[in-house]
């Protein structure tokens, strides 16, 4: 899963740490925008779509790419969504 841009360790400040370490807090940073991502974009679902998502990711071959991809079809301001939970992440990242 990625979804924070390739540039994110330099960026956020993520240089001094080993590159284990680099890839390690990214992975963990991800499984985190996923998370809120996943939860605010569900709560901007009508029922019927929400009942859709349920089964799309039941599916044994659903991915989360394919979710967040489901997720931006059905909804016109996803993006945005996403930048916003990226920014909200990095704040609290730059803040410690």
């Amino acid at each position: 899963m990625k979804y924070l841009p390739d540039e994110i360790i330099k960026e956020w400040g993520l240089t001094s740490f080993s590159p284990e370490e680099q890839i390690e807090m990214v992975e963990k940073l991800n499984k985190i925008l996923y998370q809120l991502i996943l939860g605010e974009a569900i709560e901007l679902l009508p029922e019927n779509e929400q009942d859709e998502l349920d089964l799309f990711a039941e599916r044994e071959s659903t991915t989360p790419e394919m979710i967040l991809a489901f997720l931006a079809s059905k909804i016109p301001n996803f993006e945005q969504i996403r930048l916003n939970k990226i920014n909200e992440v990095k704040s609290l990242v730059l803040s410690q």
